[in-house]
């Protein structure tokens, strides 16, 4: 009797690892065959296999872009929008064009919006202002890093929002005036070094706050 339990339980025993090195095998076939296929370069780009049913992971949609109107926007090409964009340039458009002459350039690699939608007297504003506020980089006055924290703190916003893609015509208006100021108290400042006390001027110490005061 106790050989007869002794066998029987040793033929449980076998059967369970048995199955289970069997599952083993199954679970690693089925992983080295997904992994041969997510190689396979048709499956990267997404082609359609002999079936006829298309392989890989779908891009992600892109989140949709709203007008201040309310209306959604659509992507379209630039030359279609105004005569002064460049040739390849896409832009977010109010879906109500023209009656909403709103629109924002996309970024080429991404599409991602520049900003937000902007009428005619915004987009007017948010030029001047990159105009006004990359002279503070682009002359020498202050690193691009250490421009974009006065950017931030005369926006009120994080440095990781200080755009001035997403600024309105209040914001754009407080950049041009302080752009302007920082840019001549340091010409006055300058000249004043130059003419007392014959030395260079330093023009990259002012602290992000204090220039904006």
């Amino acid at each position: 009797m106790r050989h007869h339990y002794s066998s029987a339980w040793f033929c449980i025993v076998f059967f369970r690892q048995s199955f289970g090195y069997f599952l083993f095998l199954h679970a690693a076939a089925q992983e080295r065959g997904q992994q041969k296929v997510m190689c396979n370069p048709k499956y990267q780009r997404g082609e359609k296999t002999m079936s006829g049913k298309k392989t890989g992971v779908r891009s992600p949609k892109r989140r949709q872009v709203y007008c201040h109107c309310g209306r959604p926007a659509v992507l379209r090409k630039g030359k279609e929008i105004s005569e002064k964009l460049r040739d390849g340039e896409m832009v977010y458009v109010c879906s109500n064009f023209p009656a909403c002459n709103s629109f924002v350039l996309a970024h080429p690699g991404t599409l991602k919006p520049m900003g937000t939608l902007a009428g005619l007297e915004l987009r007017r504003l948010r030029y001047e202002a990159h105009r006004e506020f990359d002279r503070l980089h682009q002359t020498g006055l202050m690193s691009r890093k250490q421009a974009y924290q006065w950017l931030a703190y005369v926006v009120s916003a994080p440095i990781s929002h200080a755009h001035i893609g997403h600024l309105d015509e209040y914001y754009c208006k407080r950049v041009i005036e302080e752009s302007k100021k920082f840019v001549q108290r340091r010409e006055n400042r300058c000249m004043n070094k130059t003419a007392w006390k014959g030395g260079g001027c330093n023009v990259g110490t002012d602290s992000p706050r204090a220039s904006a005061s």
